[in-house]
């Protein structure tokens, strides 16, 4: 049976492709984060399709990322040993130049949060394409970015191109938890215990609903650990389901889904969306009776952003391409809950 959604989320990534020059002839436009949303959900896309041509998208913009992104590596057999760089429109912050908190957003540099997802996208790709030359890239990835942004304290949010000076001191609420997740499911064992001691006596809740969306990913990536061979991470995963459910609660009470497109950020609610598909394949690995009330906020979210008049709104355009390809990964949410 063809799914319509399916169809929806085809038809955006292969507007995305053309605008950012993936395909076509105009000039090739990468951003990390986006791009590897767009991986993973073509990569489901071939799984649920069986359509070559979703499996070649996503290994052809695999390496445009490297190549783009990853520009500053020596080595093109190694394209993720030093990192990637975010996408962002202007240079990094100068060494010795004063640090603005609001240009600070527009600035170039590695973000943690981002290589983590390009880590899941590459390790997803690996087994999809049946290709370790992905999973490889994924490892390198996840020990130079450990060596370079984890420190006694913490992990700093953002580094230079170079890694070779914080840009942005402070941690992700999130960070050490995607880290450990990645890193465990890689088989890192010095790199993951690490992580785990950061994580250790920690609450995740949070009111953001892209936050949200991410911590059930997590949480479904930690599930599937415990169930095969982590159970050391039993207690982590108790405590992130217990705050999965804070979360909801706590994003179901800010009531934005009344409010205007004008007034909401499209990729925050769409990830929160993505996040709430997780739930049922998380059931099969825990008690998710607190979490299950929330899932049709997904088709809510999704059917708002789906409307043309709500995408004319200027936090729709002014994000336009993350705003997207979230929205065709929660519509095609298969690649992202590999």
């Amino acid at each position: 049976m063809v799914d319509g959604r399916e169809d929806r989320a085809i038809a955006i990534l292969d507007a995305f492709a053309d605008s950012t020059g993936l395909s076509g002839e105009m000039p090739p436009r990468r951003y990390l984060w986006t791009d590897a949303f767009a991986v993973s959900t073509w990569l489901g896309l071939y799984l649920s399709r069986g359509e070559r041509r979703f499996l070649d998208l996503a290994k052809r913009l695999i390496a445009e990322v490297h190549e783009v992104l990853g520009a500053h590596n020596p080595d093109p057999a190694h394209p993720t040993a030093r990192g990637l760089r975010i996408g962002k429109r202007l240079p990094e912050r100068a060494a010795g130049e004063p640090y603005d908190p609001d240009l600070e957003w527009d600035r170039d540099g590695q973000y943690y949060h981002y290589l983590t997802r390009w880590m899941r996208a590459l390790e997803r790709a690996g087994r999809v394409a049946n290709d370790e030359h992905y999973r490889a890239w994924a490892v390198e990835l996840a020990e130079a970015t450990h060596r370079h942004f984890v420190h006694p304290r913490g992990i700093y949010w953002k580094m230079s191109v170079d890694l070779s000076r914080p840009l942005v001191p402070s941690q992700g609420m999130h960070d050490p938890l995607d880290g450990l997740m990645v890193t465990a499911t890689l088989g890192l064992a010095t790199e993951a215990r690490e992580l785990a001691r950061l994580c250790a006596e920690r609450r995740w809740a949070t009111e953001d609903p892209l936050g949200a969306g991410g911590l059930l990913l997590d949480a479904l990536g930690l599930a599937r650990l415990v169930a095969e061979v982590r159970t050391d991470l039993e207690a982590l995963l108790a405590q992130v389901l217990e705050d999965c459910a804070v979360s909801l609660a706590g994003v179901a009470q800010e009531d934005f889904v009344g409010l205007r497109a004008a007034r909401r950020l499209a990729f925050r609610e769409l990830g929160l969306a993505l996040g709430l598909h997780a739930i049922a394949p998380l059931g099969e690995h825990a008690d998710v009776a607190l979490l299950e009330r929330y899932v049709p906020l997904a088709k809510a979210l999704e059917d708002f952003w789906l409307q043309s008049a709500n995408q004319a709104a200027s936090t729709w355009t002014a994000h336009a391409d993350i705003n997207s390809v979230t929205l065709a990964a929660a519509l095609a949410p298969r690649g992202s809950l590999l």
